[in-house]
């Protein structure tokens, strides 16, 4: 936790990016109506729409946020309540690692391998939900796994209630997290357990009459959650936002993405090679690479994001060891037939069902970064409490490169995104504001962080339908946070100033390079250089 708090403090006043602006709308619709976060009006796809209609997650975040819109939107304190759910996290995985039977060394560096895990310090960066999804979904095992092996019933009962509100939160903050129960079913009798087909099913009879409870709980807490929460004025929520967006189009992209951040955000793929080399099949790993690059290549993948084919060249070999490992991680699971193994491992595909979704960032790894570090450490032979040390120097020598590494590139990932968010604010506090001050009529083009600023300013966004700028009016239209066709709404205009960064830097949302750390629509690296602008706004006046 300490790690985590060192490496985030400097960011504590980082400007909004991303998908925090509906998030803090969210808030601050609850200010008027504490009961109804996504019952308002707003412009995030070109057009009006209900709130309610394209919020796929629950109000976990908006309520967790609350007390910063009270307080004027204050960045340090919506950080600050991200990093103490963080840290929540990280407690809760080194608890659940003893409970599941690793040492005390393996508890501690399981926190240590999350704190430094590149999705996860980069989504700490923001105020979206995936670290209290995180955190709520670990701290739910933990505390169902203690629910399982508690004797005194008033204990149980304790452990069960408690682990029933874990789970629901968690299913509340991304809807995926649902799929928890599974792993729950696995960790319900001890980690070392075997497990065969005769024996799968007498356990599963015997576990749905004894420990279903809990879990038949969460899910009617979380459809009373929803219930209460819904939008009054429409008949739209969670299921029909998941509905809206589920789409078959984007299948082979999200796949490539799956594997994609397993081996480049997440420390799994490349340190299980290592752990593995001797047992990976150089043969599968050709075969894989050449399936990867026959996919990007068919499905025109680079072509339709403008990026180059020649990209493939050194992407496909990355995914296809991590297609590799995977084959492999499955092999070791049946082979060892041990319920601990096979949980991790149904953990680790928690984000598998985000395929059929419209894009599958990062981000939806981040809840999954426990059983990743849990895998590894188990691999490493800290599961057991006789394990006290890691006696190989070249195995101390690969945890310690995967920390600092993933460190490094968590580190990387929140610079970035903070001076581009940056921008963002920059735009609203010296072009927009003054301006409204002064009685103009101002109107902006962007989306994510710079929407929030530039509504509180005072400006109105542009949309694809009236009303429009008249003449006279001012324009300031991003460059990057934005659909840049908006602008062409506006006819006649002419360009008055620009603000931006032109340098040359990291990017983690720039599709010429293939950075798309919050979409994978952008690319599938979560951070890479480029010589194009940071962002670039510019400013217009109407004639």
């Amino acid at each position: 936790m300490g790690l985590a708090l060192l490496l985030l403090l400097p960011f504590y006043r980082k400007a909004y990016t991303m998908d925090d602006t509906l998030f803090m709308l969210q808030a601050q619709q609850l200010l008027r109506d504490p009961l109804h976060p996504t019952a308002l009006d707003v412009v995030w796809a070109e057009v009006p729409q209900r709130l309610s209609a394209i919020m796929p997650s629950g109000p976990v975040m908006a309520y967790l946020l609350w007390p910063a819109a009270a307080h004027g939107g204050a960045e340090w304190l919506a950080h600050g309540v991200q990093g103490l759910v963080l840290g929540l996290g990280l407690w809760a995985t080194a608890a659940l690692a003893l409970r599941l039977g690793y040492s005390r060394l393996g508890a501690r560096l399981a926190a240590l391998l999350v704190a430094t895990t590149p999705a996860v310090l980069g989504m700490a960066g923001t105020v979206m939900p995936d670290i209290p999804a995180m955190a709520f979904g670990v701290l739910a095992l933990d505390l169902f796994v203690g629910f399982t092996q508690a004797s005194q019933p008033v204990r149980k009962l304790a452990w069960g209630l408690c682990a029933s509100l874990a789970l629901a939160l968690a299913a509340l903050s991304r809807p995926h997290l649902s799929l928890l129960v599974f792993v729950a079913a696995l960790l319900s009798h001890r980690p070392d357990a075997g497990w065969d087909r005769s024996s799968l099913g007498r356990w599963l009879g015997r576990w749905l009459g004894r420990s279903l409870w809990p879990l038949g709980l969460a899910g009617a807490l979380c459809l009373l959650a929803l219930r209460i929460t819904q939008d009054p004025l429409q008949d739209t929520g969670v299921t029909s936002s998941i509905g809206h967006f589920a789409s078959l189009g984007g299948l082979p992209k999200n796949l490539l993405a799956f594997f994609a951040h397993a081996s480049l955000a997440l420390p799994l793929c490349l340190p299980w090679a290592v752990l593995r080399r001797r047992y990976l099949s150089g043969r599968l790993i050709v075969a894989m690479t050449g399936l990867v690059a026959l996919l990007m290549i068919v499905t025109g993948f680079w072509g339709s994001w403008g990026t180059r084919y020649a990209e493939t060249i050194y992407l496909s070999p990355i995914l296809g060891l991590a297609v590799a490992c995977f084959v492999d991680l499955l092999r070791v699971v049946v082979a060892r037939r041990e319920r601990l193994g096979l949980a991790l491992f149904a953990w680790l595909c928690l984000p598998l069902p985000m395929v059929f979704y419209v894009q599958l960032p990062t981000k939806y790894w981040v809840p999954t970064a426990p059983a990743v570090a849990l895998l590894l450490l188990r691999e490493l032979g800290l599961h057991g409490p006789q394990a006290q040390a890691i006696t190989d120097g070249r195995m101390r020598r690969l945890l310690g490169l995967t920390l600092g590494l993933g460190a490094l590139l968590g580190v990387l990932i929140v610079r970035t995104d903070a001076a581009f968010a940056e921008l963002g604010r920059r735009a609203a506090a010296e072009q927009i504001a003054p301006r409204v001050q002064g009685g103009e009529s101002v109107w902006f083009v962007g989306r994510w962080g710079f929407q929030w600023y530039a509504q509180r300013a005072g400006a109105r966004t542009v949309t694809r339908t009236p009303p429009w700028p008249a003449p006279g009016s001012i324009v300031v239209a991003s460059n990057r946070a934005a659909d840049s066709c908006l602008i062409e709404v506006v006819k006649k205009k002419r360009l008055l100033a620009q603000l931006g960064d032109i340098r040359w830097g990291g990017r983690v949302m720039a599709d010429e390079v293939g950075a798309g750390f919050f979409s994978n629509g952008w690319g599938l690296l979560p951070w890479m250089i480029s010589a194009e602008p940071l962002d670039r706004y510019d400013i217009y006046r109407v004639e």
